[in-house]
């Protein structure tokens, strides 16, 4: 996703955005603007929200939002990294795609799981 006509982002949104696409690490992006790498992950998380945010404004964007009542923050930041927010693109990936996610784990998959299963909806390749 190109951000560079995102007017709702700083330059430096922007840029610290797309330098993470690029595979650059919080540490390196963080030498470059002189910030600590904390701060850095701060930004891109921000960022990447706004964009959630956004795209929850557009009219393709009106399915049922995969945030949808997640109170923890774990797998709310989670969802936020991988650019997953509907029910939609969340039930096409399977239990062992989602535990591939960056920092989510079995039991933060589980409770994705559960909710899924209490809304009537269930993951790719699941049986049951």
């Amino acid at each position: 996703m190109d951000v560079a006509n995102f007017d709702f982002l700083t330059e430096q949104e922007k840029q610290v955005y797309r330098l993470r696409k690029e595979g650059k690490t919080y540490k390196e992006i963080a030498k470059i603007y002189k910030r600590s790498s904390s701060r850095i992950g701060q930004i891109c998380l921000k960022t990447r929200y706004k964009i959630c945010l956004w795209k929850d404004k557009r009219p393709e964007g009106s399915l049922r939002n995969i945030y949808w009542g997640c109170h923890d923050a774990r797998i709310r930041n989670c969802l936020i990294w991988a650019e997953i927010k509907t029910i939609p693109e969340i039930i096409n990936y399977s239990f062992s795609d989602l535990i591939k996610i960056r920092n989510l784990g079995r039991k933060s998959a589980m409770v994705i799981l559960i909710k899924l299963d209490e809304l009537g909806y269930k993951l790719k390749g699941e049986n049951s």
